[in-house]
């Protein structure tokens, strides 16, 4: 057996892998997940009914721990303990490569928690003060609304005041322009105040990109950890045992 290719040292690289891996996922997630609530907490102040929908930043920092545990379970499967006569078969080069590995999952699952976070942060803000704000826009629209029905409502009383106690004295054509005055007076309000569908539907539109711009960034942000694990697997892969051809 090759005493020099598997030292008693060995395994110290292994379980270094196996703590990286965990260790640095676990503070990603961590990380993300606080830095994302936070945001989440203080959109949900002023838009609370978006508050699941906010959740996704969390959900993918989650699954960056996912990845590290994943990782440091594949790597203490692979570490042998001393056989019968006390002599090690994990060599230093299996040793090498699963450090390797949890170091690669660790630090990818780390990158991509603060940057889920971080951005995550960002997203969700921007949700809550787009809806705080469209909200606020919808209300004002309503009472502007309400004033300028009110107003037109005056108008036609005071047309229709004047077309009943000038009825003796006007004609069927009198009456046809009363109304057409009336309709015009409206249209004028409307126009006014500007109660219309176009900002409502361009204001739901706007909430929509934001929200899907959200979930495209939190996605390549979580593909960092994912290409870490896929990499950990690959290293996990190359060992060698002493004693065996």
């Amino acid at each position: 057996m090759d005493i020099d290719s598997c030292p008693a040292i060995a395994p110290f690289l292994g379980f270094a892998g196996v703590a990286s891996s965990i260790i640095l996922a676990n503070v990603g997630a961590a990380h993300g997940t606080a830095k994302a609530g936070v945001g989440i907490m203080w959109s949900g102040v002023k838009s609370p009914e978006l508050m699941w929908r906010n959740l996704i930043p969390v959900v993918m920092a989650g699954v960056n721990g996912i990845y590290g545990l994943i990782t440091s379970i594949i790597l203490l499967g692979a570490i042998r303990p001393p056989g019968p006569d006390h002599y090690y078969q994990y060599s230093m080069y299996t040793g090498a490569a699963h450090l390797a590995a949890g170091l690669c999952c660790g630090l990818s699952a780390l990158g991509s928690g603060m940057a889920i976070g971080i951005a995550g942060d960002a997203a969700v803000t921007a949700c809550g003060t787009w809806d705080y704000d469209n909200q606020k826009w919808k209300r004002r629209s309503i009472d502007i609304g309400n004033l300028g029905s009110e107003m037109t409502l005056g108008i036609a009383d005071d047309v229709a005041l004047t077309a009943c106690g000038a009825w003796d004295m006007e004609n069927k054509k009198s009456k046809r322009r009363s109304g057409d005055k009336k309709g015009k007076y409206a249209g004028m309000n409307r126009k006014k105040f500007g109660v219309g569908d176009k900002k409502k539907k361009k204001s739901v539109g706007g909430g929509d990109k934001l929200f899907v711009s959200m979930v495209l960034i939190q996605v390549f942000a979580g593909n960092v950890g994912l290409y870490g694990l896929i990499a950990s697997i690959l290293l996990s892969q190359q060992v060698y045992y002493c004693g065996e051809q």
